[in-house]
């Protein structure tokens, strides 16, 4: 005669975890070592017979003090943002190439020269060339409408112009930055077209520089040999950002500067940050997947739907990963805590038994062979599969003592 884990349990009314017992009105305490007596008399006369014993095995869990979180995760993409191009047609006029120390006139305005994408391009690199004649990256974020040169008034490209000059060291000794032209920003520019072997007009034409708040990341590019267009290379950020569509339910418990646990494809998970929330909703029709609370991290697992509903975008900031180097985009999942509970009592999730009337309990280990019941009140269930509990009474178990779960 075989005896199921089942059978073991009905014939001693154990709390099965998991699973309601049947409606006994009562509950049976069962210490451990009644149940070996059982067992042990068990295997003595299945012996005679032939039959195997199962036996339930347990181990011992620590009841703590933890602080709880629970999460939720979304899917998401990885990549680097927004991007946007540069490009220039203009080639004749001031600040040409030179030939034989002479400026030159071009009939066509073809790439000569491109930086390769994924190239991170700084302060005084070059993103390309048309029939020679470099576009320069500076930093700064007023854009250049006129072209710079002595005479002209004073304004902020100006400024912008001369904090690039001087930092990437074209600026003489004793030249001030400022809005205000003057002779020493002519010797500066001299300087900076003599570097980029341009004539030396003292002139900076639309299209020579050009401008961005820090370093670039090549994300297209013209192919050399193309005609020129206003927009030879693509470029975003350097820094890896993640978007994910959240409800717009969600997307309010989500702050700026909040930390996430970023999930990459490698299976490594990294710390992220929040830099945006966004304030417009989309509504849009997607599926929906029923999640499961277990261990305190809801998922997209179980029954689809299609419905319509409103979704904010929100922004991630990843660090870089040497596993994502290479890629553009990702997939990637982002874990958010949506509750926190700070220094409860706790025990892991499945230490928790189901009684008959549908309240739990767990099992407390008295020290030897012996254990007893403790009910208690489930409160959050976290993620890292901990529940919160409170005993009833309320000194009935507390941190320091040990309760049985399934080994």
């Amino acid at each position: 005669m075989t005896t199921s884990v089942e059978q073991l349990d009905e014939a001693f009314d154990l709390p099965r975890r998991g699973r309601l017992l049947p409606a006994l009105g009562v509950i049976v305490l069962v210490g451990a070592a009644v149940v070996a007596t059982y067992l042990a008399t068990h295997k003595a006369s299945s012996s005679a017979t032939g039959a195997a014993t199962v036996k339930r095995t347990f181990a011992l869990a620590d009841v703590a003090t933890r602080d709880l979180v629970e999460t939720a995760s979304y899917d998401g993409t990885i990549g680097f943002g927004d991007s946007r191009s540069f490009g220039s047609t203009a080639t004749s006029g001031s600040g040409s190439a030179s030939a034989g120390g002479t400026g030159s006139t071009a009939t066509a305005s073809v790439v000569t020269r491109v930086a390769a994408v994924g190239t991170i391009i700084t302060r005084g690199r070059r993103l390309f060339a048309v029939n020679e004649v470099p576009t320069v990256l500076l930093y700064g974020s007023f854009p250049m409408y006129r072209a710079l040169k002595a005479g002209v008034t004073a304004g902020p490209d100006v400024l912008e112009l001369e904090r690039n000059l001087k930092a990437l060291g074209f600026a003489p000794s004793g030249m001030s930055v400022d809005s205000t032209w003057d002779a020493n920003t002519t010797t500066a520019v001299n300087a900076f077209e003599a570097h980029w072997g341009l004539t030396q007009d003292g002139t900076i034409t639309i299209g020579r520089v050009v401008y961005s708040p820090g370093k670039v990341r090549i994300a297209s590019s013209a192919t050399v040999g193309d005609a020129a267009s206003a927009s030879i290379v693509t470029v975003t950020d350097t820094q890896r950002i993640a978007t994910v569509s959240l409800s717009t339910s969600d997307a309010a418990t989500v702050n700026v500067g909040e930390k996430v646990d970023a999930s990459l494809p490698s299976g490594i998970t990294v710390k992220a940050t929040v830099t945006a929330v966004g304030t417009a909703a989309a509504t849009s029709s997607s599926s929906s997947s029923s999640g499961s609370g277990q261990g305190g991290s809801q998922n997209q697992q179980g029954s689809s739907s299609s419905t319509a509903s409103s979704t904010v975008t929100v922004t991630v900031a990843v660090p870089a990963v040497a596993s994502l180097k290479g890629l553009a985009t990702a997939p990637i999942t982002l874990s958010f805590v949506t509750q926190s509970v700070a220094h409860v009592l706790s025990v892991p999730t499945n230490a928790l038994l189901t009684l008959a009337d549908g309240s739990f309990a767990v099992e407390v280990s008295d020290g030897g062979a012996r254990t007893h019941l403790v009910r208690v009140t489930a409160g959050m269930f976290a993620a890292g599969g901990y529940v919160q509990v409170t005993p009833q009474p309320a000194d009935a178990v507390a941190a320091g003592a040990k309760v049985l779960v399934p080994a």
